[in-house]
């Protein structure tokens, strides 16, 4: 839960920015659109040449234009996966590839990554011909909307390169603007050496764009991403609901660890022998069993009479959680009709088993209870088996299964905080009648348990901070938009 709210936080924080700067980009680009008109080569040469007729010297002509279109060019480039001729193209090409690792607890996984191999952009400059005249257009910066010309995947069955890699395909992609082909050009034209050309506005606020799309797609595809944007807007808000609630939930659970932490430093370790000593006085004073309800902690040994035995370890115990998880990979295919694999991981058990015992600290001995105490085992087993092709179904293989327990085993040195009572006429330590008072069983001592809590404590104030701050720059994002 730390760790989502640490992740949530940086999100939100991410989103906030990124939807300023895109509402920005969206809105300075329908603006252009809006109010530049289309204009034709003739008219653009006929109002340089006026220009400089007034002033009896060229090169001052510079204005924000939409041309439209067919290109050409003398010397254009070929595309290396279609080998079409054009004058822009952008060629890329992926490897996906499953890869075996260990995680920090040194159990192998596997997982799907994606390589870049090639992602070469290669453009020249062209000329416009709109049928009143030419125009040379340097392609430089523009966003350009090319053409998707190849799109396709290439499966490769068993192609096992290494003990931990094995390729599972190769993604073609390439985009080009081919001859012969309209396209709208948005840009500033100025005079280059007594010739027009259309290049990079020298104002960064301009928009330089190159696209086979009409004015109105154009329009209509703004007022799409708007619509888009105002989707996110809603999800970001239901996010930032849930980011509230995570920020309420660890309120409460850093209340819950700072009781700990002030149980631990105030309460002070009893004996076994003076419980029983204030147990007998409190007798003699009432002439009955001796009435003792009060929080303590007590550190001793682990002894019981009749353990219970751990399920894969076999060790002799009094609680023993046992976890066995299946780890698969899953063929699917996603909102396009494409094939993917996933990995996936499901609980096959999750067993607790425990029983009562009893704490000897070498002046004698008190039983606990442990049914509702929040218990901090040892954790003695944690493999991982691989199995090899294992396929079970068409749609799923089998990568391995993941052994976890955890126990408290006997003639183990514990630290145990709780209520204790009288249960027929025993001391007994078990769950606080108050909710407020404090439950636990550890195997570490009292310093490492409190250290662990203050840390716990630490974290839990540092990712509070940032969801905070996430939640206050997503309010004033939708406040300012």
């Amino acid at each position: 839960m730390f760790i989502l709210g640490f992740i949530l936080g940086l999100i939100l924080l991410l989103t906030a920015l990124w939807m300023v700067k895109q509402r920005r980009v969206i809105l300075s680009e329908v603006r252009a659109i809006k109010i530049i008109q289309t204009s034709t080569v003739g008219e653009l040469k006929n109002l340089s040449q006026a220009i400089e007729n007034e002033l009896g010297i060229g090169g001052f002509f510079k204005e924000q234009v939409e041309v439209k279109g067919a290109i050409n060019s003398n010397t254009p480039i070929t595309a290396e996966l279609s080998k079409r001729p054009c004058v822009y193209a952008r060629t890329k090409i992926e490897e996906k590839y499953e890869e075996t690792y260990k995680d920090d607890n040194g159990k192998p996984q596997t997982r799907q990554k994606t390589t870049t191999l090639a992602d070469n952009v290669l453009k020249t400059n062209f000329e416009l011909d709109d049928g009143t005249g030419s125009i040379q257009v340097n392609p430089d910066e523009a966003n350009i909307d090319a053409i998707e010309v190849v799109n396709r995947y290439e499966p490769k069955e068993n192609h096992q390169i290494s003990e931990k890699k094995r390729i599972l395909g190769y993604q073609y992609n390439e985009w080009i603007l081919p001859l012969a082909t309209k396209f709208y050009v948005r840009g500033e034209v100025r005079n280059n050496e007594s010739e027009l050309v259309i290049q990079k506005p020298l104002g960064n606020e301009n928009n330089f764009s190159i696209t086979n799309k009409s004015k109105e797609q154009l329009l209509q595809d703004k007022k799409d991403k708007q619509a888009k944007a105002l989707r996110k807007n809603c999800y970001i808000i239901s996010l930032g609901l849930a980011v509230i609630s995570i920020l309420v939930f660890l309120f409460f659970q850093h209340l819950v660890v700072v009781n700990q932490i002030h149980a631990i430093k105030t309460i002070p370790t009893s004996r076994v022998v003076e419980l029983q000593s204030l147990r007998d006085s409190r007798k003699n004073e009432l002439d009955k069993v001796g009435i003792i309800k009060q929080q303590v902690e007590v550190k001793g040994k682990i002894h019981s009479n009749n353990p219970i035995i751990a399920k894969l370890s076999q060790k002799p115990c009094v609680y023993a959680r046992t976890k066995i998880e299946e780890k698969y990979e899953e063929t699917y295919y996603d909102d396009d009709g494409k094939r993917q694999t996933r990995q996936n991981t499901t609980t096959l058990t999750d067993n607790t088993l425990k029983t009562n015992f009893k704490v000897d600290d070498g002046t004698g001995s008190i039983q606990v209870n442990p049914d509702g105490a929040e218990i901090d085992a040892i954790e003695v087993i944690s493999r991982y088996s691989l199995e090899k092709n294992h396929q079970v179904s068409e749609n799923k293989r089998i990568l391995g299964y993941q052994y976890n327990e955890w126990i408290l085993p006997l003639n183990t040195n514990v630290y145990v905080m709780g209520e204790v009572r009288n249960h027929q006429s025993e001391l007994a330590i078990n769950k606080p009648s108050d909710s407020e008072n404090n439950f636990f069983i550890t195997h570490k001592s009292e310093e490492q348990f409190l250290q662990e809590k203050q840390s716990i404590a630490s974290h839990q104030n540092i990712y509070m901070a940032i969801l905070g701050l996430g939640t206050i720059c997503l309010a004033w994002l939708n406040v300012t938009s």
